[in-house]
């Protein structure tokens, strides 16, 4: 093997490992209504927790899933990723998705937090409505397409 080809198997396994890394599932029996350390990058700590909420006055709540954001930098950051949403019959904000993905700024050593008002964001998705009796079966959430900025 010569230099480069070297070279790009490096590149591709870093690749690989870094992807693999960065969309790890939380099951979502492993999420409470307390903050749960989910991971933490670059300085960027992850936390989630489950939240019911009553959205329809006389309906059961909806549960949803919230995220904090701890930055431990000395410097503000700007992320974006996708929230997504794992269920038996498939994905909610994942892979390519826009529809969640925006931007959140974390100014240096503060926290953000989600609120399930805030719809399907990074910071909050609906995970399950007992009321529809054709909702999907919620299996795992995770943190995907993760980049930031400092």
């Amino acid at each position: 093997m010569n230099k480069m080809n070297v070279l790009l198997f490096f590149v591709g396994m870093m690749f690989c490992i870094s992807s693999a890394f960065s969309q790890e599932r939380l099951p979502v029996d492993a999420i409470t209504p307390e903050w749960t350390f989910y991971k933490e990058v670059k300085g960027i700590k992850f936390y989630l927790k489950e939240e019911k909420a009553t959205v329809i006055e006389g309906k059961q709540p909806f549960t949803f899933v919230l995220v904090k954001l701890e930055n431990t930098n000395n410097k503000p950051v700007k992320l974006m990723y996708n929230l997504a949403a794992h269920y038996n019959e498939g994905c909610v904000n994942c892979g390519n998705s826009q529809e969640a993905r925006k931007l959140v700024e974390i100014p240096a050593n503060q926290t953000v937090e989600g609120k399930y008002d805030s719809g399907n964001c990074p910071t909050s998705v609906l995970l399950y409505n007992p009321n529809n009796k054709l909702s999907w079966k919620p299996v795992a959430i995770a943190i995907e397409n993760l980049i930031i900025n400092f």
